[in-house]
């Protein structure tokens, strides 16, 4: 009884949730056997109009399936308690349910959680980490059939950090351990914005924490917001690209409308990443 009003409070606590053939997808498992966890039990299901579940409410359940794990999926890791995912290729900020991936990016059978970690969901074990030159941390992901090296930061500050303001450099709030990629850990800052965190952080820390409390309400949201891999991101060139898109944007492009007609006034910035670097980035200029 303890152990079911533990999962409810996990449950309950996480807003991103699956279909049942979303979940069938990320997971391998059969439409089937989902269907029979939810008529266990085992894994909670909201039926408002479609039953949908809860992603980590399945990623539990599986992790927690021994005999599954050895005959399906050889899940390498568990989720902390407090640990949620979002797909690679957008993110749902709070004013917007999660949209499903589709098939105008490749990026999405990854998925990054809140506390920084990366996962491949094909192969339901979490994707290798590495440094970078400049002693970031940084995971190699595939995409456009090659091996696109990004910074481990990066990827959760645009997956679960809010950028109001489209800012580029992305800073470490607390201490100097680069390891701690936790979204709580980050926040979009403008270059000038940064060098002064840097300063404040270091003369002043009474000051520095007000700084920050200004900056987490400089940056709220104040519209409905995914940011994407670029649909057209060339893997040969020396930028990795994304795009902050309206929903109505995105779904222009779940439906299929190709990328050079989706509407400027959907697209509301577009930035480029320097490979290997965590300098060097720059809003494009929209048209």
């Amino acid at each position: 009884m303890s152990e079911m009003i533990k999962r409810e409070n996990i449950i309950d606590n996480n807003a991103d949730w699956l279909t049942i053939k979303e979940a069938s997808q990320i997971s391998s498992y059969s439409t089937t056997k989902i269907r029979e966890w939810i008529d266990d039990e085992f894994i909670k299901s909201n039926k408002d109009g479609v039953t949908k579940v809860n992603i980590n409410a399945l990623f539990e359940h599986i992790a927690k399936n021994e005999e599954s794990r050895k005959k399906e999926i050889p899940l390498s890791f568990i989720p902390s308690r407090d640990e949620s995912f979002k797909f690679l290729d957008s993110y749902n900020n709070p004013y917007m349910p999660m949209v499903n991936p589709n098939r105008y990016t490749t990026l999405h059978k990854y998925a990054i959680s809140n506390r920084g970690t990366c996962i491949n969901l094909k192969k339901m074990e979490k994707v290798a980490i590495s440094k970078a030159s400049n002693g970031y941390p940084q995971v190699s992901l595939r995409y456009c059939r090659r091996n696109q090296s990004v910074c481990l930061h990066r990827l959760v500050a645009y997956l679960w950090c809010p950028n109001g303001k489209y800012k580029t450099e992305v800073h470490h709030i607390y201490g100097t351990d680069k390891e701690n990629n936790d979204a709580n850990n980050l926040i979009w800052l403008t270059p000038e914005e940064h060098d002064l965190a840097e300063r404040l952080k270091k003369s002043n820390p009474k000051l520095y924490h007000l700084f920050i409390e200004r900056m987490k309400r400089d940056n709220a949201w104040t519209e409905d917001i995914r940011v994407i891999a670029h649909p057209e991101y060339n893997p040969d060139e020396k930028f990795i690209y994304w795009v902050y898109i309206t929903v109505k944007g995105y779904e222009m492009l779940q439906n299929g409308m190709p990328w050079s007609e989706i509407p400027s006034s959907e697209i509301r910035a577009e930035v480029a990443d320097l490979k290997y670097k965590t300098k060097g980035r720059t809003n494009i200029e929209l048209p």
